[in-house]
């Protein structure tokens, strides 16, 4: 069961921010324990990439999610408070720190701004425990700085440890002027000059082609029905390699995708552009997609519709969808959820790549307690909304991972997987997203994506084998996905 945070209302007449958190300097008094002022304020015209840009540090935690068909740039920035764990149970100790996180939350937001609420910010590896450790295999956290822009403006949120000892004038001067600094930050990404001088290392093809065909043959033995199997290029550059910049050219390259990225307090970024939405929330409605089956597009409206008609027709794509659809449906109903009746399978076209498409829908609202509702004037964009009785990371536990990328049984695939893939997945086709302590909730999975170090990036693609499944056509599928990266890494 999620709970919602503490909310501070100041008395009439002191609706000041100063005072607001004066309120909460005496909480954490009483309580003789640190609690998080979360103070929300109107962006303007601020682009959160923008602020990234800005502020993002190598050794502070970030976050970054666009996605244009839901109108929303999200940016969080540093933290305040963070669970980064290679603890088992991974799934249930976030969610504990993320209620306590939301218990020890007082907020600001007079002026009803959406998302102004504080949100927390995940990253989960592909699996439970990484073999080489680059990202915890949890990472959850508060920011320090949400910048959020949606379809009527941008709200930024500041999150700020308070104490029984914090001057409550100094910090609300603090926050204040934070604040005035971004608004006259740059609008705009300052776009880096794009360099072609780099290495590509493709020694791994013909390795791909080989697991492949051994796949296969364990496929054809009666014990598997699918297994994803990624393949991992690596790039270097005489120079490093810059985050920000690849995702704006990202940005303008695949805008139909979700565009992300996470950072950790090493110097690593993992971004990509994502055609995969693991699910999302708002307000009680839940979609979760289905998202497996892939063709390419066509040159010319004739032969992407040749592609398109294909495509539907193929009983091994058919296939091979249906298992992730059965797999979604079953997940959610065991977790108490009934899902609407699913609509025909649809395409979902990208600029360079087609996919076989089930959005998956459900009300949670019926799964919710009643007499526990967020009705604070503070917290108007969710107002009369239940609490969820299914917590978003529970969702994220019981969907991690669909078959679309990991296979199916998934013990004998992920046998296969550690089997034949000589690298780490880290965050590749694993979920990352955020939410509220509302239960609204946007996760994607981490696929068409690329590690950056420095002068160094691993870029990462993969490929569900099935019976039919041909090595050279599937190499040709995963490089026309690893196009997604390379050509737009700054």
């Amino acid at each position: 069961m999620l709970v919602r945070p503490s909310f501070a209302e100041p008395p009439a007449g002191r609706q000041t921010l100063e005072s607001f958190l004066e309120s909460c300097r005496q909480q954490a008094e009483r309580s003789r324990a640190e609690r998080y002022a979360s103070v929300s304020f109107e962006g303007g015209d601020l682009d959160p990439l923008a602020i990234l840009q800005q502020l993002d540090r190598a050794d502070r935690l970030s976050f970054y999610h666009e996605n244009t068909a839901e109108d929303l740039m999200i940016a969080a920035i540093d933290s305040v408070a963070s669970f980064e764990s290679d603890c088992l149970d991974r799934f249930k100790a976030a969610r504990q720190f993320s209620e306590r996180c939301f218990e020890n939350i007082s907020h600001w937001n007079p002026r009803s701004l959406p998302y102004g609420n504080p949100h927390l910010f995940c990253g989960f590896t592909f699996f439970e425990r990484d073999r080489q450790g680059t990202f915890p295999s949890s990472t959850v956290f508060l920011p320090h700085w949400q910048i959020v822009r949606h379809a009527s403006g941008a709200t930024m949120v500041c999150n700020a440890i308070v104490r029984g000892s914090t001057d409550a004038a100094g910090l609300a001067r603090a926050l204040q002027s934070e604040a005035d600094e971004l608004m006259r930050s740059p609008v705009r990404v300052a776009e880096a000059t794009a360099s072609r001088e780099r290495q590509i290392d493709r020694h791994n093809i013909a390795r791909f082609k080989a697991t492949v065909a051994e796949v296969l043959e364990t496929i054809a033995g009666g014990t598997l029905s699918k297994a994803v199997l990624s393949h991992a290029v690596d790039l270097t550059a005489p120079q490093d390699f810059d985050a920000i910049s690849s995702l704006q050219s990202l940005r303008h390259r695949y805008a139909d995708c979700h565009l992300f990225a996470m950072g950790n307090r090493w110097g690593q970024r993992f971004i990509g552009a994502s055609p995969e939405r693991l699910f999302a929330i708002r307000q009680g409605r839940l979609v979760a997609d289905a998202l497996a089956g892939s063709a390419p597009r066509g040159a010319t409206p004739e032969s992407d519709a040749a592609h398109a008609e294909a495509l539907l027709a193929s009983p091994k794509e058919m296939r091979e969808h249906r298992v992730v659809v059965e797999f979604l449906l079953d997940r959610l109903r065991e977790l108490g959820i009934e899902p609407e009746p699913i609509a025909p399978t649809r395409l979902l076209q990208l600029s360079n790549i087609q996919h076989l498409w089930t959005p998956i829908y459900a009300d949670l609202t019926g799964l919710a307690d009643p007499e526990k509702r967020v009705g604070e004037a503070d917290f108007t964009d969710l107002a009369d909304f239940a609490d969820l009785a299914v917590h978003p990371l529970q969702l994220v536990e019981s969907l991690h991972p669909t078959p679309a990328v990991a296979g199916s049984p998934q013990s004998v695939a992920y046998r296969e997987i550690c089997r034949h893939e000589q690298f780490d997945r880290l965050l590749f086709a694993a979920p990352l997203g955020w939410f509220d302590a509302a239960g609204n909730a946007s996760f994607l999975v981490g696929i068409r994506s690329a590690l950056l170090d420095g002068a160094r990036a691993r870029l990462y693609a993969g490929a569900g084998i099935v019976a039919g499944s041909h090595p050279d056509r599937e190499l040709a599928e995963v490089e026309l996905k690893l196009r997604t990266t390379i050509d737009s890494l700054v």
